[in-house]
Formats: C-alpha cells, sequence, structure tokens
C-alpha cells in the first residue's frame, strides 16, 4: 500500500515537474529582456547564455526568444562578441527564417547586423523556408475544409428544423371482414383495399401564448364539443 502511494507521488511529481521548469525558464528569460531594456546588456547575455547551455526549453518559441535576446546583447555590450551573436542569431533563423527585428524596438546597427546574417544563410534557410510555407498552406487548407464541413453541417441543421411535420394516417382493414353476411361481400371483394391512405396532417407548433393541442386547421373550427375518432384501426363492412 505504502509503495503504491509512493509511486502516485512520484508520478505527481514527474508530471509537475516540467510545467514548473516552463515557468522559472520563462521567468529568467522575462528578466533578461528586463536587463537588455534597461541597457545592461553583459548582465543579460550571461543569464542568457546560462540558460541556452542548459537547453531545456519545452517551448521552441520560448528558445528562440532567449536567442534573440542574446544575440542583441552580444553585439550592444562592451565590448561587442559579434560571433558569439551571430551563433545565437543563426539559431533563431533556422528555427524561422522569416524573422525580423523591429527597429523601432532594436538600435539599427543590431537589426542590420541581423539582417547581414540573413542574407549569408540565405542557401541554408531557403529549403527550411519552403517546407515551412508548404506546411502553414496544407494547415490552412485543412482549417478551411473544416470551417467548411461546419458550415454544411449546420446548414444542415437548419434546413431539418424548417422542415413541417406531417402525420401520416393509414386506415388498415382485414379482408375477411368483407366476407361476413349482410356486408355486401362480393361487392366488397372487388373492391377491397388493404389499407387507405388519408390526407396528410400537417402538425404546425403553438404560437407563443397559444392553448397547447392539436392545432389542425379543421380541429381548430371544429365545435368544443366535438371529440375526434381515432382511425387507425376502422374496418369497413363490419356490423
Amino acid at each position: 500500500m505504502n509503495l503504491a502511494i509512493l509511486a502516485l507521488s512520484t508520478s505527481v511529481l514527474f508530471a509537475q515537474a516540467p510545467s514548473q521548469a516552463d515557468d522559472d525558464l520563462a521567468e529568467q528569460v522575462r528578466l533578461a529582456k528586463r536587463d537588455v531594456d534597461s541597457g545592461e546588456y553583459a548582465k543579460a547575455s550571461q543569464r542568457l547564455a546560462q540558460l541556452v547551455e542548459a537547453g531545456h526549453f519545452q517551448s521552441q518559441d520560448l528558445r528562440s526568444e532567449a536567442y534573440r535576446l542574446l544575440g542583441i546583447s552580444l553585439i550592444l555590450q562592451q565590448p561587442p562578441r559579434p560571433e558569439e551573436a551571430k551563433n545565437a542569431f543563426r539559431e533563431v533563423l533556422l528555427v524561422d527564417p522569416d524573422t525580423e527585428l523591429d527597429p523601432f524596438y532594436v538600435p539599427q546597427r543590431v537589426v542590420d547586423f541581423f539582417d547581414q546574417e540573413k542574407k549569408e544563410l540565405e542557401p541554408q534557410l531557403a529549403p527550411i523556408r519552403a517546407q515551412k510555407r508548404a506546411e502553414r498552406d496544407v494547415r490552412r487548407k485543412q482549417l478551411e475544409a473544416e470551417a467548411a464541413k461546419r458550415r454544411e453541417e449546420e446548414q444542415q441543421r437548419r434546413i431539418r428544423s424548417l422542415q413541417p411535420n406531417v402525420e401520416r394516417r393509414v386506415i388498415q382493414r382485414e379482408f375477411w371482414v368483407s366476407l361476413l353476411p349482410f356486408g355486401g361481400a362480393v361487392d366488397a371483394a372487388i373492391h377491397f383495399k388493404p389499407e387507405t391512405q388519408l390526407q396528410d396532417k400537417l402538425l404546425v407548433p403553438p404560437a407563443p401564448g397559444a392553448p397547447t393541442g392539436s392545432l389542425h386547421p379543421e380541429e381548430r373550427r371544429a365545435p368544443r364539443h366535438a371529440k375526434a375518432e381515432p382511425v387507425t384501426a376502422s374496418y369497413e363492412g363490419a356490423p
């Protein structure tokens, strides 16, 4: 019993560990961004270098953000470390070749350095870019097909909801009844029909506030004391 509890506790601990690790990494990246924004580039690069060296990122976006900030801090610190910055930016571009740095937030000399690195890596980036675009196109087509299927299902539901509810009434007869005496047996046998289909009865839902019950037009015009007789099992020619 104790072993079972221990095993369960261990499994829960390992299940929670990745989430806690992701939160810790995200917090470290956030602190590094704060250092970059405040001009403490050396401090930011030291923090980020430790993170990327450990390589425990569960999220690809978080990993790319760490390398992006690392490259920026390596270029802006004194003295700059351009070769290490190239390696950091290379990791960003190999994941997403269409990544760009916004000059509104990043100094222009860092943007120029990044764009130059992208240009030099273009032979490696071109097939990656083509593959990612193909994947995006496939995903887009899947989403469009799913959306079209949902629209078709919704349209079918609307059509079914608008279709009238019709009650089909049929009088069934037994042939042996036509052979009874005083029933015109010969004529009844000649003209015998096993069933007769009556006019379909449209079942109209009651209007808001209207009394419940049958709303067939003929029944609405009938006197209050009239009572409809069942017609589902009548026999012609019976005494």
